[in-house]
């Protein structure tokens, strides 16, 4: 494709420095010499844009019904302002404004990148479980509707891409996998103290990401090893004080750490001086299908990973021999996981350095972006 070709990247969901959409896709095509406009929600920060090779144009801050509805009218009136070869678009709100962008740019080509299961999220709210089987159908009828009046559409991996067989407009998978060259400059701990095991979760932590199973599986492992379980990010839904329960019942304060947010680099040399990661959901229809960031950083760090028995995580475990899968709602299972990684120094070391080898060659983004590229020549 030529490499001139101007896009133009939308989204009032999320923030402008989302890994996903700015510091990969929008820097990844500028970097590979496309024209790249971003249309975006205004920061709390000052941005200074010169520093980006990327056009801003900012929406006004909205949250809500109020952003969902009227911030994706005024992307769209900002996306008509400016000539763009090809549109890709965030928000699934987007879609359902998405015609008068069609007739007044009808040779420019539509993209709608689908970050998660829409469609299952409906299974997801509780409040509505009387009527999701209808609400998710209506939302499904009409997703495909309106999907069939643009071009083309991006997922997340190929679990995702089978609940949208019935689209007939083309589809490719653009993983959630990090750029490599970011992290190049990042400190790798290659001498660890073989005395302590650190066992790592990073990220955002939940009762919805297992972090009371977690701890529980504690008293469940044996070993003549110092351990320690590692929590560090942030602490959601009250997630510390479930933690901190756990600990209490089971009495196990000296096993447990709990850190806040560290920077990216100081994040990858926590993990780097882990033994192993654990990456850990509660079974529902997006978690099936999704692939998290973090699973990708454990692998640049070297280390091996213990991961939720999903397809698109075992996927990975697999091809890559980087981990174990276990049945994270389950202590048991989460501890006979572990305990097989402690058990087998030799084998876990080199799960570690097969899951770096695999992000250095097939799972990173610079893979993916070529995908991307691809898919807007294809469409």
């Amino acid at each position: 494709m030529e490499k001139n070709k101007r896009v133009c990247h939308i989204t009032s969901m999320d923030n402008w420095r989302d890994a996903r959409i700015f510091e990969r896709a929008c820097l990844g095509l500028a970097r590979n010499g496309f024209e790249v406009s971003f249309i975006v929600t205004t920061p709390d920060e000052n941005v200074v844009e010169s520093d980006y090779p990327v056009s801003f144009l900012w929406l006004k801050k909205r949250d809500g019904i109020r952003r969902r509805i009227f911030s994706s009218i005024e992307a769209i009136e900002k996306a008509i302002s400016i000539d763009a070869d090809i549109y890709h678009f965030h928000d699934p709100e987007i879609l359902f404004f998405v015609n008068k962008l069609r007739k007044r740019k009808p040779k420019a080509k539509i993209i709608f990148d689908i970050h998660e299961n829409y469609r299952g999220r409906f299974e997801m709210w509780k409040k509505t479980r009387l009527f999701s089987p209808i609400l998710k159908k209506l939302y499904s009828w009409a997703e495909t509707y309106m999907m069939h009046k643009i071009n083309g559409y991006v997922v997340v991996s190929d679990s995702m891409k089978l609940i949208y067989k019935d689209v007939k407009v083309p589809g490719t998978v653009v993983r959630n996998t990090i750029y490599f060259p970011n992290y190049s400059d990042f400190i790798i701990n290659e001498d660890k103290d073989e005395t302590l095991k650190r066992i790592i979760t990073s990220g955002s932590h939940s009762y919805q990401r297992h972090v009371v199973q977690t701890v529980a599986a504690i008293k469940y492992i044996n070993t003549k090893e110092k351990i320690v379980f590692n929590f560090v990010g942030k602490y959601k839904l009250n997630a510390e004080e479930q933690i901190q329960k756990q600990i209490e019942k089971d009495n196990i304060q000296d096993y447990v750490t709990l850190d806040g947010m560290l920077t990216r680099q100081k994040n990858i040399e926590r993990i780097s001086e882990s033994f192993c990661g654990c990456v850990f959901y509660e079974d529902n229809p997006n978690n099936r299908v999704g692939i998290p960031n973090r699973i990708f950083e454990y692998m640049f760090a070297g280390i091996p990973i213990v991961v939720s028995d999903f397809p698109e995580l075992r996927k990975i475990i697999t091809e890559a021999d980087c981990g174990v899968v276990v049945d994270s709602s389950n202590p048991h299972s989460i501890a006979e996981g572990i305990q097989f990684l402690l058990d087998h120094p030799d084998k876990a070391k080199m799960m570690g350095e097969n899951g770096r080898k695999a992000l250095e060659t097939t799972m990173n983004y610079q893979v993916d972006l070529e995908t991307l590229i691809n898919f807007y020549a294809d469409v």
